[in-house]
């Protein structure tokens, strides 16, 4: 169930959201980004990866099963904005992700083309959960995942 995959989790679940228009691929209107956050727009998505979980090995082939942590983090200018959309992310991935197949458009520095992946199950840990930036007029809201994909 794993094996070298070509993109980072972060970056599959990512297209993932977009293929289930959970956002977009840039743009003013819930753009998803991977890793990092910028300050503009005030509604966005963050998809960051986080620790995964070493599921044991295959006795035959030694292959270690590994299921990899996922945190999605929606970003609004009002909280009722965000519980609405995290609400919604939640509710779709528990729905739409089992036997989901994804395909990720590698940019041109890694050279590898287009990757396609089997999401075998995405499983929600927790979330989603409300947070206040003390500095700013955002609210956060976390949703954690274990995502259990591989190269299809």
């Amino acid at each position: 169930m794993s094996g070298l995959i070509y993109n980072t989790p972060s970056q599959i679940i990512r297209q993932l959201m977009i293929d289930l228009s959970l956002g977009a691929d840039g743009g003013t209107t819930w753009p998803v980004f991977v890793g990092q956050q910028p300050d503009a727009p005030d509604d966005s998505i963050v998809v960051f990866d986080t620790a995964p979980k070493l599921d044991g090995r295959l006795m035959v082939s030694g292959e270690v099963v590994e299921t990899y942590g996922i945190q999605i983090r929606v970003r609004a200018r009002d909280q009722q904005t965000g519980q609405v959309k995290a609400s919604l992310i939640a509710d779709t991935l528990d729905k739409n992700s089992h036997l989901a197949s994804i395909t990720v458009e590698d940019s041109e520095e890694y050279g590898t083309g287009n990757n396609s992946y089997l999401m075998y199950c995405l499983d929600r840990r927790s979330g989603p959960f409300a947070l206040k930036d003390p500095d700013r007029e955002w609210f956060y809201f976390t949703i954690n995942y274990l995502a259990n994909l591989a190269v299809a």
